[in-house]
């Protein structure tokens, strides 16, 4: 887990796991997720947690950092693609929130050796 604070209140959270730790076919990928504050949004912050997050996963020698995000959430989105990540597909009805169900992308990026 990483997190930024300000005044002792966190405004942003990054978390990361291995999805299937003991599957040795997939011991190359670390999935995250990332959350920041709306009125932290576009502060660059999200940016400097994926390069810490990126440079320990090489160090450690992950190969593969993947995650989801909304279809709605086009600022995440916009954010992903800046940063270097792919959309691969979607996942159909992923999320149930508020009565309704909402579909994410999946994205990722490979990282090199």
């Amino acid at each position: 887990h990483l997190g930024a604070f300000v005044n002792n209140k966190i405004i942003a959270h990054l978390s990361c796991y291995k999805p299937r730790p003991y599957h040795p076919y997939e011991s190359h990928i670390i999935e995250f997720g990332i959350r920041i504050r709306k009125d932290y949004c576009s502060s660059g912050l999200g940016s400097k947690m994926l390069l810490i997050l990126e440079s320990l996963s090489q160090i450690l020698s992950f190969k593969r950092l993947q995650a989801t995000v909304r279809i709605t959430n086009t600022q995440g989105i916009n954010f992903y693609l800046k940063n270097g990540y792919t959309i691969e597909g979607l996942k159909k009805q992923a999320v149930y929130i508020n009565g309704l169900y909402q579909d994410e992308y999946f994205i990722s990026k490979i990282l090199n050796p």
